[in-house]
């Protein structure tokens, strides 16, 4: 198995970069459970070509980013504002999940809060019990704990899964350069 680490809440999944899915090619999801009852993350680095805006009024052009598969007609935020924003699920790191969407509204209003601050996505990622284990058996994901959430919040959406892997070491930094399909080559 490529990965060393084993998934768990607050930890990134990094497709490897073959990883045929289209869902997850390149993808980088920030594990919010997992626990015996299966696995739910949010793909933190695909941006839709949706704005907050279109979804909720008032919102402005903060970027909506692809979280998964799963109920892709909800909303869900990630933040680094716990003084701020009350009520998130504290994923470590400095990344909480979720909270109080009146006071964030308010807040976005007010312009204290900006896309360095919080991301949107539509849907989630979801694994049933054994799912995701399976999946690490292919090798389709590496574990990380290397980030923060300075690299969550500050990266452009593709440069997040390179900056991922270069952050894994050298031995994975290297296939940042491989194609998304050497069979193109």
């Amino acid at each position: 198995m490529i990965s060393q680490l084993k998934p768990s809440k607050g930890k990134m999944l990094v497709s490897e970069p073959f990883l045929t899915d289209p869902e997850f090619s390149r993808a980088v999801v920030l594990l919010a459970e997992h626990d015996s009852n299966g696995t739910i993350g949010f793909v933190v680095n695909h941006v839709s070509m949706m704005l907050m805006d279109e979804l909720v009024e008032g919102f402005g052009d903060l970027r909506v980013y692809y979280g998964g598969p799963v109920a892709t007609d909800t909303i869900h935020f990630i933040h680094r504002r716990p003084d701020l924003i009350p009520d998130g699920r504290d994923l470590g790191k400095g990344i909480y999940w979720g909270g109080n969407f009146e006071v964030l509204t308010e807040l976005i209003d007010e312009e204290r809060i900006t896309d360095m601050d919080v991301k949107f996505m539509l849907g989630y990622s979801g694994w049933d019990v054994g799912q995701l284990d399976k999946e690490m058996e292919q090798n389709s994901w590496i574990v990380s704990n290397q980030f923060d959430a300075d690299l969550v919040f500050e990266s452009e959406g593709k440069s997040l899964w390179k900056d991922m892997m270069v952050n894994l070491g050298p031995k994975y930094a290297q296939m940042i350069h491989f194609p998304k399909n050497p069979s193109l080559n």
